[in-house]
C-alpha cells in the first residue's frame, strides 16, 4: 500500500493493478469469498460487466478474521498446495465443466486454456469473465483462476498448461 497509495487512480483500478510498473512480480490473492458488492446501475466502467457483477451476493455471516490462522496464504505454502491441487485435478473439456460434466468425486477440477491469447474464448466457452489487461487475465494468479461451475458449483481452475505456470 505505500507503495501504491500515492498513485492510486481514480477509476479502473483493478486494470491498473495488473499492469507491470505496479505488479513489479508481485502477485494479488482474489478472496474466494467476494467482498464487494455491486449496486450502482453505471460505473466508472460503464457497466462493462455488469452481467457478472450484479450476480455477487453480499455475505451476511460476521467472520472473525482476527481468530483464523490465515497461514496458509503465505506465498510458499500457498503455491505449494496451489500446485497440488492443480497436479490432482482431472483435465476435463471447457464444454464440460460449462455443463458440468464432471468425473465422478467432488475435488477440483481443471480446464486449460493454452495460453494468454486463447484465454478469452475459453472464458467466454466457460461463461466467466474474459477480460485481460497488460497481459494478465482478470482474478489470475500465475495464471490460475479458480471459478465454480455447474449445478454443484464444482471447483474449476482454468489455467495455462500446467507445464507453463511457475509456481516456485
Amino acid at each position: 500500500w505505500k507503495d501504491l497509495s500515492s498513485k492510486w487512480p481514480q477509476g479502473y483500478w483493478d486494470d491498473w493493478l495488473r499492469e507491470p510498473a505496479q505488479q513489479r512480480g508481485r502477485e494479488i490473492l482474489r478472496p474466494e469469498v467476494c467482498r464487494t458488492y455491486h449496486f450502482a446501475t453505471k460505473g466508472v466502467s460503464n457497466n462493462q460487466y455488469s452481467d457478472f457483477l450484479t450476480q455477487i451476493k453480499l455475505n451476511k455471516d460476521p467472520i472473525p478474521w482476527r481468530q483464523l490462522d490465515l497461514s496458509y496464504l503465505k506465498r510458499p505454502r500457498y503455491n505449494q498446495e496451489l500446485k497440488t491441487a492443480l497436479s490432482n485435478a482431472p483435465l476435463v473439456s471447457a464444454a464440460d465443466a460449462k455443463l458440468g460434466r464432471f468425473p465422478e468425486g467432488t475435488g477440483p477440477v481443471r480446464v486449460e486454456y493454452g495460453s494468454v491469447s486463447r484465454f478469452e474464448a475459453t472464458a467466454r466457452r466457460l461463461g466467466i469473465m474474459d477480460n485481460i489487461k497488460a497481459g494478465v487475465p482478470r482474478c489470475a494468479y500465475h495464471g490460475v483462476i479458480s471459478v465454480r461451475l455447474g449445478p454443484r458449483k464444482r471447483l474449476v481452475h482454468v489455467t495455462l498448461p500446467l507445464q507453463s505456470i511457475d509456481l516456485s
